[in-house]
């Protein structure tokens, strides 16, 4: 893992920031990874906080913070969930070989939820990897559970993409209502991928088959979309995945995993520019989308560039995590400082 040294502290919420005008990447697990010629199951590495530097993801599906600089990535394929702290540089591997995760996020108090596409259940590990919760809501009621977000009132948000239908369950892991049905119509679904929650508790889904985000309340009550639907070459989206929304902003970011962007949009739906993008950033398929608490960005993204084995010949190629500063914080010398390759940028006049 590339280590990003002397990140500041934490920001609080109270913390005065400014908008960059263009995301810092700040770390790219790739970076150290792709020159190792271990298998894709191997730890890269080791740290001596007691973990591991780095390990390999071979296709990270989604990604969920569990602090501002420490999060939780699902690898479908490794079946598994890693662990990543970018301050200490610390990995570590919970739940191995123990699901087959497709999308992840965290409860309000702290724990791990996952939806396990193999065994069509919901779930919950905490942060050591020790299973807490299964819920199984009987036979053939999910199809195929993908998408899963955690609302402020502690419910959990589920997306069937075989049935096209969204489930709201209890804390406990009861079915509280469900909402959907296949279409193109705008309370329909057709392939409902990710799914994210706004402050308000607006559930935000990417109606990947109607190629747009559609949002809903609480209810289920179909509000507005995002996107220009299912005309062919009229498309916004050739292929949704990842949504996220930051807290401060209120911007919702969209990962479009074919045409290897990140589109960012105003709370009411009006496009206001491409967050990341192939050409400008290297952005490869960009997929899972998670915006941290002091507005960190991180896009899993399903092909690094780099083949399994680092270059060994094989034909599987790893996938990358990349994290971006999105803000930078004015101490009390009025000094400008972000996460910028670990260094505290001052103001030009100062310089």
């Amino acid at each position: 893992m590339e280590l990003v040294q002397g990140l500041p502290p934490p920001w609080s919420s109270a913390s005065p920031l400014h908008r960059l005008s263009k995301p810092v990447k700040i770390w790219d697990l790739s970076s150290s990874s792709s020159s190792s010629s271990s298998s894709d199951d191997d730890v890269i590495g080791a740290s001596a906080a007691g973990g591991a530097s780095s390990v390999a993801v071979r296709h990270p599906s989604d990604v969920a913070f569990l602090a501002p600089f420490r999060f939780a990535v699902a690898d479908s394929v490794g079946h598994r969930i890693v662990i990543k702290d970018v301050s200490t540089g610390v990995s570590s591997v919970i739940a191995s070989d123990d699901i087959w995760p497709n999308c992840i996020a965290v409860t309000n108090d702290d724990k791990i939820i996952a939806t396990d596409r193999r065994r069509k259940v919901i779930k919950t590990y905490d942060p050591r990897g020790d299973l807490l919760t299964v819920w199984d809501p009987g036979e053939d009621v999910l199809q195929h559970p993908h998408g899963i977000a955690v609302t402020s009132k502690g419910e959990t948000v589920v997306t069937d993409t075989g049935a096209s239908r969204v489930y709201v369950f209890t804390g406990d892991g009861r079915i509280a209502r469900h909402f959907g049905s296949r279409g193109d119509l705008l309370q329909q679904l057709h392939l409902p991928f990710y799914v994210t929650v706004d402050p308000d508790d607006v559930i935000l889904i990417s109606d990947n088959m109607n190629y747009c985000v559609k949002s809903f309340d609480g209810a289920g009550n179909y509000l507005r979309k995002v996107g220009s639907g299912n005309n062919f070459g009229q498309r916004q989206f050739q292929c949704p995945y990842g949504v996220g929304v930051d807290a401060r902003s209120r911007e919702l970011y969209v990962a479009d995993c074919q045409s290897n962007r990140v589109f960012a949009f105003a709370r009411d739906g009006r496009f206001l520019r491409y967050l990341l993008t192939a050409t400008a950033d290297g952005c490869r398929r960009p997929c899972g989308i998670a915006v941290g608490p002091c507005g960190t960005l991180v896009v899993t993204e399903l092909s690094s560039g780099e083949p399994v084995g680092g270059g060994g010949g094989g034909s599987t190629e790893r996938g990358n995590v990349k994290a971006y500063s999105m803000y930078e914080s004015v101490d009390a010398n009025h000094n400008d400082t972000r996460q910028h390759g670990g260094q505290t940028n001052r103001n030009e006049s100062e310089a």
